[in-house]
């Protein structure tokens, strides 16, 4: 991807994990295994403790065959013997789970069902191939079809209500916790890829706050398709001025969400006086969502917080100033501009929802840049350290600024 080894936190939390011990990870524990694989792998043995024992969940993708161990990549010689690191690699494998999911995709690559044949766990699953189960397979272990659940631990916690708790907390920090609990009797919906929640120039009937999946908002007027993660609050700007849908609403995929009746919602925002912040905070959203930088995936609270945090500044036709790496991003809300090498040389016109200032973090910063503004212009700015840690907003900055360096080269 031609991207520095530095860029790859910036869009993973990475844990390092010790190899053949168990790491603490909130509460599951983890065991990273070696696996002698063609190309070098590991395999992970996931645990937690219940009841009486712990109960574990083994994850082999990818393995190698017995075959390939013994012949190939652990073969002994006169020269050297192999046998003890085969006897580790032969028992790391068959370590015993309460579920284990094999890699019995065969040939030099994957592994064998016929080496798990005597493997103690009591639920294997096999994996890794597109054919049906061999009779021979099927007397090892099953073939498990998409979105089937194996519990190891049955649980008795509402998840899904702990969660709307936390976003309801996050949107209205200040709210009387029985205030909150009433919107919290709602009911939860299941809703299908594709299902509409509501369509555009609609009457709101209920506000969704989105627990598992993603939905989307299409503005055809811009060709903006938004995409909003779980944790977003759709419909979170409704109020008693505001009855039809400003956008089509529909599930990108499987999701569960809080239904709240508009009703209620308006009621609510109003008794507690939260109207005129919202607006403010909504037209701060809606602009930088329509732009093409931040359309995709980032969740309604990220949005709300890049709000809260945008800065409005005024330029004049004919002002020009120097970019730098402490130049911070800033995105036109309106008006145009021209973005000029050191020399005067134009390298791309800016126009409504284009953005600069970002170059120099993604290169030196002696290579100079200018912006000079061709009409009186409304400029968003946002510190840049907050819009680097969005993975998909870092990326975008990244290509966009590849492609202007390409430009002056």
């Amino acid at each position: 991807m031609s991207v520095e080894e530095e860029s790859f936190e910036r869009f993973f939390d990475v844990q390092d994990l010790q190899l053949n011990k168990w790491n603490n990870i909130d509460g599951l524990e983890i065991m990273p295994v070696f696996s002698p694989h063609p190309v070098e792998t590991n395999i992970f043995y996931f645990r937690t403790f219940w009841g009486h024992r712990y109960r574990t969940y083994a994850h082999l993708a990818d393995v190698s065959s017995f075959r390939v161990l013994e012949n190939s990549i652990y073969k002994s010689s006169e020269e050297a013997s192999y046998e003890h690191l085969l006897v580790k690699a032969k028992s790391d494998y068959l370590k015993a789970a309460d579920l284990k999911k094999i890699d019995i995709g065969g040939g030099m690559i994957h592994g064998d069902a016929i080496d798990f044949a005597l493997d103690p766990t009591p639920k294997i699953l096999l994996a890794h191939i597109s054919r049906p189960l061999t009779n021979d397979e099927r007397e090892i272990g099953s073939f498990a079809p998409f979105g089937s659940i194996d519990p190891l631990v049955e649980t008795h916690h509402d998840f899904l209500r702990v969660s709307a708790y936390e976003y309801l907390k996050f949107y209205f920090p200040n709210v009387p916790e029985y205030e909150l609990n009433a919107l919290l009797n709602c009911p939860t919906v299941s809703m299908n890829a594709g299902e509409t929640l509501f369509r555009k120039g609609s009457t709101y009937k209920h506000v969704y706050l989105v627990l598992t999946g993603s939905v989307e908002l299409v503005y055809h007027e811009t060709g903006i398709e938004n995409n909003l993660s779980a944790g977003s609050l759709v419909g979170y700007f409704i109020d008693s001025n505001q009855h039809e849908a400003l956008a089509t609403c529909q599930a990108s995929c499987y999701i569960n969400a809080l239904q709240i009746p508009v009703e209620m919602y308006i009621n609510f925002v109003k008794k507690h006086q939260l109207i005129e912040d919202f607006n403010q905070l909504e037209h701060s959203v809606v602009v930088l969502s329509n732009t093409w930088l931040f359309s995709e995936n980032i969740s309604l609270p990220v949005y709300i917080k890049l709000a809260q945090l945008v800065k409005l500044q005024n330029y004049n036709k004919g002002e020009s100033f120097p970019l730098f790496e402490g130049t911070g991003l800033n995105v036109l809300k309106s008006g145009k501009a021209v973005l000029l090498t050191s020399d005067g040389g134009a390298v791309e016109n800016l126009k409504k929802g284009d953005f600069f200032g970002t170059e120099c973090f993604f290169r030196s910063p002696h290579t100079a840049l200018e912006v000079f503004f061709m009409e009186d212009a409304e400029v968003y700015h946002l510190p840049l350290e907050v819009v680097l840690n969005i993975p998909i907003v870092y990326w975008k900055l990244y290509q966009t600024a590849q492609r202007r360096f390409a430009a002056i080269a």
